[in-house]
């Protein structure tokens, strides 16, 4: 059984993930099988599903990653990870493959989706697109987006100083379509 409430608005982390085990011949506490850390321990991989597809669960978003989901959310396309849930303490969304190939033509429409609805991407890479169940190319990993409005082309949620914006900067690109427009083509240099 799900532990999981798929009807309920409620956000609370406790007694949705199960515990770590203690490992007796190493005398080390390690996930269970239902759960994964990254290098940084912040997120975590749970082997339940939604509506029968696995599930992946991102703890502890920022802020702005949490706004961008919820964009995503209101708005799903078929080149972006599904988001089921999102709140302050996780986002849940569907568990892509992250091996093998990917489509540039799938890439580029999940880009012109973004746009339309005033995310800008900043971490166009393809550590960042996996594949669902059908093989469909999805983007992932919101936590460098920032949010725009489309009339008047300013920020209404800036990025993250990371690379990606801090390159653009220096580039001279300040407004959200420019910081766009050099992110993505910069990412064809890259890994073209």
């Amino acid at each position: 059984s799900s532990r999981f409430r798929e009807d309920s608005d409620e956000c609370s982390v406790h007694g949705q993930i199960e515990d770590l085990t203690l490992d007796e011949d190493e005398g080390t506490s390690k996930p269970t099988p239902s759960i994964l850390f990254d290098e940084d321990g912040e997120y975590h991989s749970i082997s339940n599903t939604h509506n029968g597809k696995p599930l992946f669960r991102k703890m502890y978003p920022d802020d702005n990653e949490v706004r961008v989901a919820r964009i995503l959310q209101a708005y799903p396309h078929p080149n972006l990870v599904d988001i089921y849930h999102v709140c302050d303490e996780y986002i849940d969304m569907e568990l892509l493959e992250t091996s093998g190939s990917w489509s540039e033509h799938d890439v580029e429409r999940a880009h012109g989706h973004l746009l339309k609805h005033g995310v800008v991407y900043m971490d166009w890479k393809p550590d960042n697109y996996g594949r669902d169940l059908n093989g469909i190319t999805k983007v992932f990993d919101f936590d460098s987006s920032g949010i725009f409005d489309k009339e008047t082309d300013t920020w209404i949620y800036c990025p993250p100083n990371y690379l990606a914006m801090r390159k653009a900067t220096e580039a001279g690109h300040i407004n959200p379509s420019d910081v766009d427009r050099y992110t993505f083509e910069e990412r064809r240099a890259v890994w073209a």
